[in-house]
């Protein structure tokens, strides 16, 4: 099933090529739009892009350059990691795309000590991917616990206005089984509500 995951999202600006110097932060952000609501995430801050949400992602850098680490956790590992790590699930709930994880010294510390795993595809090496997500999985859930809700979510999306959704997402260049999922439909159920709601083939108007 599509988008069973959540990224995490760890932006800095650096002087130096990535390998060589990646906590050195200057100036830059990485903005982000879900449809209605704008997020920006400036240089050494970190976040949270949760799944089975539509974003369209912009990054802004200066003369001196822009770093990003991108680190995706994929449903089976969270649920490894729930089974290793029996986590009390709350009632936290935010309508939010985007969630930002605190500064926090466990952070920076972290983006320093993934240096050495990376090889030279500028990626981390697989025979450690996991250790590392399993480190900064811990470190998000102890400065924000209440994010467990949506990081150990493995449920999938109910069944929403189609309307209201499609008015919101219409501009994201996504294939139409994966606006059907979105929306908590089966792909027949929503090309049918899509003609009640929009008097026209949703194949042919989405493209």
């Amino acid at each position: 099933m599509k988008n069973l995951f959540v990224v995490i999202f760890l932006v800095f600006i650096s002087r130096f090529a990535f390998a060589q110097q990646l906590a050195d932060s200057i100036k830059g952000k990485m903005s982000a739009y879900d449809g209605s609501k704008h997020y920006d995430l400036f240089a050494g801050e970190c976040g949270i892009v949760r799944k089975n949400n539509l974003a369209r992602y912009i990054k802004e850098e200066d003369k001196k350059g822009f770093e990003k680490i991108v680190i995706t956790f994929v449903e089976p590992f969270l649920k490894r990691m729930l089974e290793k790590y029996p986590t009390l699930l709350g009632n936290f709930s935010s309508p939010d795309s985007f969630l930002r994880i605190k500064k926090n010294k466990l952070l920076s510390s972290f983006v320093n000590s993934l240096l050495p795993y990376y090889n030279e595809e500028a990626k981390i090496d697989k025979a450690f991917l996991e250790l590392k997500q399993e480190e900064l999985l811990r470190i998000v859930l102890k400065l924000h616990p209440e994010y467990a809700d949506v990081l150990f979510d493995f449920g999938k999306p109910d069944k929403i206005d189609l309307e209201a959704f499609m008015i919101k997402s219409f501009k994201f260049n996504v294939p139409i089984e994966q606006l059907a999922f979105l929306t908590g439909r089966s792909l027949s159920a929503f090309k049918r509500g899509f003609f009640r709601n929009f008097q026209g083939n949703a194949q042919s108007l989405i493209g």
